[in-house]
């Protein structure tokens, strides 16, 4: 004798009978866009370089050719990081990590921090990593702010 084993149908149930879910207020344009005008740019600097390789020593590979622009993008993400001017990449290299004093406020907004750097010394001598870490290039700075309430 064979069972006849129905599955219960729920027809006006929102969740089980829709067959994916659809967000109505995500936007994909643009990000194909911008991916396009990177894609773009990275293939004209490709054509130039392959060019003058080309017409001078013809020295590179075609497919290396793409990757003489890493050291580029490298250095305009050190501009974002740490601003236009070379002196002020020292966080880099050396420094040294402090906690903020708890008798301090931590740093919220962006005009805190411009102000607490400028009371230390400016951009050539701390760094704010974040709200609660100082770096300072040098000890002797280190020790002021330890002793001294600026």
């Amino acid at each position: 004798m064979k069972m006849n084993f129905k599955k219960p149908r729920l027809p006006n149930h929102p969740v089980l009978t829709s067959n994916r879910y659809r967000d109505d207020d995500e936007d994909f344009g643009d990000d194909y866009i911008v991916l396009g005008l990177g894609v773009g740019i990275l293939g004209v600097y490709w054509l130039a370089v392959h060019f003058l390789d080309k017409w001078t020593i013809d020295l590179l590979p075609w497919w290396v050719e793409p990757f003489t622009a890493i050291p580029l993008v490298g250095l305009l993400a050190l501009t974002e990081v740490f601003g236009k001017n070379p002196l002020h990449w020292w966080p880099l290299v050396w420094g040294t990590k402090i906690q903020i004093r708890q008798d301090d406020d931590p740093i919220k907004h962006s005009l805190e921090i411009d102000e607490i750097k400028e009371r230390l010394g400016g951009p050539l001598n701390v760094y704010v990593i974040d709200w609660q870490t100082l770096k300072f290039r040098r000890k002797k700075d280190v020790t002021k702010y330890l002793l001294f309430k600026f």
